[in-house]
Parts: C-alpha cells; structure tokens; sequence
C-alpha cells in the first residue's frame, strides 16, 4: 500500500460529511418537494422571524428531508426571535 502524503489527508479531510445544498442538482422529486414545502415554511417562520434568507430556508429544508418541523426546529436553533417591535416596523 503506498503511503499517504499530506495533499491526501487534506482532501479527505476537507470532504468528509461536507454535504452541500445546490439547487440545480436536486432531482425532479426533491425540486417538487422543495417547492412544495418552502411557502408552507416560510408561512409558518414568518412570526418567529421573517429575515431569514430564502437560501437557509430552502437548506433547511433539504438537510431535513422536507420535515417541516425539523427545519423549523434547526432554524429556530440557528436565528434569534425576532422582538415584536423588529416585526411591527416600529
């Protein structure tokens, strides 16, 4: 078995579990899908915090297997509530 260098244990390192969400590359299920859940979460994030960017809903939801509650459980985790004055404009 030949030895492994420094470039080897980089690359694996770099790739391991490091799945990346790309749009273009779901298939014609999970595009439906996605689409399918994508206003319901939006709908139901709109009162806890609706600054969030379309893109980390969406990744949520793929990282989830379009579970809407365990993409609202993740995004709850990684954005604060919005405080009722930020969400009334005032």
């Amino acid at each position: 078995m030949a030895p492994f260098n420094d470039d080897d244990l980089a690359d694996y390192d770099n790739s391991a579990g490091e799945e990346e969400f790309v749009e273009d590359s779901l298939n014609d299920e999970e595009y439906d899908k996605l689409y399918e859940t994508l206003p319901k979460l939006k709908e139901l994030m709109a009162s806890y915090n609706n600054s969030i960017n379309e893109m980390a809903l969406k990744e949520a939801l793929y990282f989830n297997y379009y579970e809407l509650s365990d993409a609202i459980e993740e995004l709850k985790s990684k954005f604060p509530k919005k405080k009722e004055t930020e969400q009334r404009g005032l």
